[in-house]
């Protein structure tokens, strides 16, 4: 699988799982919220360590590092590498930062008065946490793509 494809596929499986654990986790509040959002971490950490292709806690094998195919980026240099992640990176922090609109900025005022100023003024509370739960679960499946792309130089 290209390198291209094996990230963009690590992104969106990791938004889906985001969307159905967040759709499902965002209607507690509290430590209710936590333990859900726990729960299912343990359920998918348990059913990737017993899936026979994953190797269990010895992980993938044998990933050989490609070179990027849109931009001919020539990423089996580990410099080259070191440079793709860190503007990956970048990208990630640049989304994530205080004063983007994706930011999630908590209420001052506590969430059920948020809410209700929320519907007020004409957006829905719920849905900026799901995009925030769906943001930060893609953001993550883009961190370990990156880490399976450059997990080894050659075939064990």
């Amino acid at each position: 699988m290209p390198p291209e494809l094996g990230i963009l596929a690590g992104v969106a499986g990791a938004a889906v799982l985001g969307l159905l654990t967040g759709a499902l986790a965002i209607r507690r509040q509290g430590i209710y919220f936590a333990m859900i959002t726990l729960a299912f971490a343990q359920m998918v950490y348990f059913i990737c360590v017993q899936v026979p292709f994953t190797h269990g806690e010895d992980g993938l094998q044998g990933i050989v590092r490609q070179p990027l195919r849109f931009g001919l980026i020539p990423t089996r240099d580990d410099r080259v590498l070191y440079y793709v992640v860190l503007a990956i990176f970048l990208f990630g922090y640049g989304v994530t930062l205080p004063r983007h609109p994706f930011a999630v900025r908590p209420g001052s005022e506590g969430d059920p008065r948020q809410r209700t100023a929320g519907s007020v003024a004409g957006y829905e509370a719920d849905l900026y946490k799901l995009l925030a739960f769906v943001l930060s679960a893609a953001l993550s499946g883009l961190a370990g793509a990156t880490k399976a792309d450059g997990a080894c130089s050659s075939p064990l």
